[in-house]
């Protein structure tokens, strides 16, 4: 499922990964991987738990500041 985040261009042969979803797939906060691979480490029930504590806390995806220029600042 795709969320209304950031992306995260990670190095290959990592895939881009919405910024939200770092903390619950055990990524770091640039998007890349301790294992240099991105495989959820808990069970699809405690993702959907901590994600939806996550929503209730007022801390759901969201748009955040796009980088929409050649020389990558932010508008």
């Amino acid at each position: 499922m795709f969320l209304p985040s950031a992306w995260l261009e990670v190095k290959a042969p990592g895939l881009p990964v919405e910024a939200w979803k770092t903390g619950l797939l055990g990524l770091h906060p640039d998007g890349s991987s301790p294992l240099d691979l991105t495989v959820p480490v808990r069970s699809v029930r405690e993702l959907y738990t901590r994600a939806w504590k996550r929503v209730l806390n007022d801390d759901g995806p969201r748009m955040e500041t796009l980088d929409t220029s050649r020389t990558g600042r932010r508008r």
